[in-house]
């Protein structure tokens, strides 16, 4: 098994590498280092992932409203995902008992269903919901 330096350093390194690339190279332009969509590729609808490069190269850019406009979904609920993660990232590396969330079966399910709610909607071709809609 790694020790826990080389397992922290290799995450610090390549989260930081992530950040880098994501911030350098916009997803919008046509010669992208990223995957397309799949879902959009070949079933021609939209994901709850549509346009989460984007929506984060916005984000390390500081243009939050273009962020919120590319995927609304993933920039709300970015803060809850750090907020679920980052106490065992503390736990198993410092040793520190920070407070963490615990899902239970019930909540799991509410979580999925918003994010297939969220993907039927963007699909829905309606003028109140356009705004789900990532701009191409």
């Amino acid at each position: 098994m790694f020790d826990k330096r080389i397992q922290l350093c290799s995450i610090y390194f390549l989260g930081s590498l992530i950040v880098i690339v994501l911030y350098l190279y916009d997803p919008a332009n046509s010669s992208s280092i990223y995957p397309p969509s799949l879902s959009r590729e070949w079933g021609g609808f939209y994901c709850a992932g549509c346009g989460m490069f984007r929506a984060l190269h916005q984000l390390l850019r500081g243009n939050w409203q273009a962020a919120l406009r590319l995927n609304p979904l993933l920039i709300v609920g970015l803060p809850y995902l750090f907020y679920w993660v980052v106490p065992y990232f503390f736990k198993y590396f410092y040793q520190l008992n920070l407070y963490t969330i615990r899902f239970k079966n019930k909540q799991i399910i509410a979580i999925a269903m918003v994010i297939l709610v969220y993907s039927v909607l963007r699909n829905i071709s309606s003028p109140l919901l356009s705004w789900l809609v990532p701009p191409s």
